[in-house]
């Protein structure tokens, strides 16, 4: 009999939602500051992981800071969970280990960023770490076939923001919503949330798939790179600016999306 955290532990399924609600405010904060500083409004061009010490620099950082991280917390136990429950039924085949195994390398993306803010409240230390994406690219590129490898990663980046772009297309996104009723009362919100999120994650990986393709054909990890270069990337060229801008508050428009999953994430916690 499948194990169930709504029958035993309840307190699970609030501390997921509180995960993902944390995502959803990471994905809000670095679209807007990117958009407005591409706008010339202020703001910061920022990823994910610049939120971290621009929330410690805040008043009131700290405890901000410390937060955000026990959210996050919530985020990885959400994903860590359905690798090992397996609620949505995806199995053991081909396909489904793909995808818990997606389920797994986020879970622990967001963990060491979690990790990252810990540290900073309690070490005070502003040092950002070393990107992951050149890292992972100059470890391929030191194997044999090194480029080919980064080929292959880049091709799985770039099918991974099709499938963004697909399920912007199709709607699919509304799956990860299961509670019929908050679909019904933020009908507009989620369809329009999901489609320019979606769309607007789909633009940024198709870019990060590019970086490590220019990686692979110049054998130089320096070249790859995630959020941070993709914002460099689109911020190029005459209408730099602007592009950046439209990508990156369109991106903000996930994290709406997020907070909306987030509220009606149920008890067997698919989505």
């Amino acid at each position: 009999m499948r194990f169930r955290f709504h029958h035993e532990t309840p307190w699970v399924l609030y501390y997921c939602r509180i995960g993902i609600a944390s995502l959803s405010a990471l994905y809000l904060l670095t679209g807007s500051l990117t958009a407005l500083s591409a706008m010339g409004l202020g703001g910061k061009r920022v990823d994910q992981q610049d939120v971290i010490p621009f929330l410690f620099k805040l008043p009131l950082g700290r405890i901000t800071l410390f937060i955000m991280a026990l959210g996050m917390g919530g985020y990885v136990l959400w994903r860590l969970t359905q690798v090992w429950t397996d609620p949505a039924g995806f199995g053991a085949g081909p396909k489904g280990l793909c995808i818990r195994a997606g389920y797994l390398i986020s879970g622990l993306l967001y963990a060491s960023m979690a990790g990252y803010a810990l540290r900073m409240v309690w070490e005070d230390r502003s040092r950002k770490p070393m990107h992951g994406a050149p890292l992972v690219a100059a470890a391929l590129l030191d194997q044999p076939h090194g480029p080919d490898l980064v080929r292959v990663l880049a091709l799985i980046i770039f099918i991974v923001g099709m499938v963004q772009f697909f399920r912007a297309f199709t709607e699919r996104f509304r799956r990860q919503i299961p509670d019929k009723n908050i679909n019904r009362r933020f009908d507009r919100l989620i369809r329009w949330s999901g489609r320019i999120g979606f769309t607007a994650r789909g633009v940024v990986l198709v870019v990060i798939a590019r970086l490590f393709q220019a990686a692979a054909n110049h054998a130089n990890a320096r070249e790859a790179g995630g959020m941070g270069k993709a914002w460099d990337f689109l911020g190029k060229g005459p209408w730099g600016h602007e592009t950046l801008a439209m990508v990156a508050a369109c991106l903000a428009f996930y994290g709406v999306f997020l907070g909306v999953k987030a509220w009606g994430l149920g008890p067997d916690l698919k989505g």
